[in-house]
């Protein structure tokens, strides 16, 4: 298993206080020599090409090109998001990895799960077929209500039924929709490709950073380790069937640089 960082553990620093090269020279400062990088950061070619000298520069490697797609949407969108997904495919190329981590999207008004299920099931099929041609492996994050319990990721992928789309199993997510991260990781276990490592704190509705998919569920990050999701357990467990891609570290604490310091040194920690 390697050790990656997620570019999303410095959002509220990203384009602010620091740029995504000195982000990531941060990162290598460390020991990281794996990051995940985010879409929402790299908007332009200057954006990517910028990070990729950086990547190169420090002898560093791509965990994965993560994106934010959307396929519950009017059909127009849908079918530019599906490009964008598409697309993606040559960009992950072009940071040298064959990880892509993607979302199915959420409910929104007048779509019910069926007809939302369908449609995200129809863009995976139209998307993997380039995924096959270029080597490269969606892995899908259970996120939102869509695809935010361990058996709607699966039942995502057998509906696309190809090997190019897999899973990344979010330690934290599980949490939001009242499943053990642990038994998730389990259930998941023929198709886990990525691996996000988040903790949360249950706390009271007033600390809330977020609040589950049943309104009963109230949670904020916290510094890895220092939370309630059984990461040590599931370490353990892809230790024994063998896991051999990235741990992912997706901090969601509090976010000031100086904090992050102390964060990334005590979450290194911990997971070695």
């Amino acid at each position: 298993m390697n050790v990656s960082v997620s570019l999303w553990s410095y959002v509220s620093l990203i384009n602010k206080e620091m740029s995504v090269s000195e982000v990531i020279r941060h990162m290598h400062k460390h020991g990281i020599q794996y990051v995940e990088l985010l879409d929402t950061f790299l908007k332009t070619d200057e954006d990517r090409l910028e990070a990729k000298k950086t990547i190169d520069e420090l002898g560093m490697k791509v965990a994965s090109y993560s994106i934010g797609n959307n396929f519950v949407c009017p059909e127009n969108i849908r079918l530019s998001q599906v490009e964008m997904v598409k697309q993606a495919c040559q960009y992950a190329k072009m940071f040298n990895t064959k990880v892509i981590r993607v979302f199915c999207g959420d409910v929104c008004e007048g779509y019910d799960f069926e007809k939302a299920f369908d449609l995200i099931v129809k863009s995976f099929k139209e998307c993997v077929k380039v995924a096959e041609k270029e080597d490269i492996y969606f892995c899908l994050e259970n996120h939102g209500q869509l695809a935010g319990k361990s058996k709607q990721i699966e039942a995502v992928i057998k509906a696309v039924g190809s090997k190019h789309l897999k899973a990344t199993t979010d330690t934290g997510n599980f949490m939001l929709v009242g499943e053990d991260p642990l038994e998730a990781v389990r259930y998941l276990k023929d198709y886990v490709g990525l691996v996000h490592f988040k903790d949360f704190a249950l706390v009271s509705k007033e600390e809330a950073q977020y609040i589950g998919n049943n309104g009963t569920i109230f949670a904020k990050g916290t510094v890895i380790g220092k939370g309630e999701t059984p990461l040590k357990e599931i370490v353990d467990f892809l230790a024994s069937i063998n896991y051999e891609g990235c741990i992912s570290i997706e901090y969601e604490g509090v976010i000031r640089l100086d904090y992050i310091e102390e964060s990334i040194k005590n979450t290194l920690a911990f997971l070695k």
